[in-house]
C-alpha cells in the first residue's frame, strides 16, 4: 500500500502537466471537497490535521483550533449528518 500511495501520477494543473504522488493527489481532493462544504470531508480533514499536530503550526494567519473547538465542530458536523437522513 505504501508503494502505491508513493507512486507518481500525471495531473494537469492550470493547463500544465505535472507529476505528483498519489497520496498528494488524494489529500488535495479531500481538502477541495471540504472547502466545497462536503461535511464528511471537512470532518476527515480536521481529524487528519488534529492527529498530525498541524493546528499548532499553522502560519498562514489562520488561528489554530483548540481541542474544545474541534469537538464542537465535530458535534455540529454530526448534527448536519443527522439532518440529512
Amino acid at each position: 500500500m505504501k508503494n502505491e500511495i508513493n507512486d507518481s501520477v500525471e495531473v494537469v494543473e492550470n493547463g500544465r502537466r505535472r507529476k505528483l504522488r498519489k497520496g498528494q493527489v488524494m489529500l488535495r481532493q479531500q481538502v477541495n471537497k471540504a472547502v466545497a462544504a462536503d461535511h464528511k470531508a471537512f470532518a476527515q480533514v480536521l481529524d487528519l490535521m488534529h492527529r498530525h499536530g498541524l493546528f499548532g503550526t499553522l502560519t498562514s494567519g489562520i488561528p489554530a483550533f483548540t481541542t474544545e473547538q474541534l469537538t464542537t465542530m465535530r458535534e455540529i458536523l454530526d448534527l448536519f449528518e443527522l439532518l440529512k437522513e
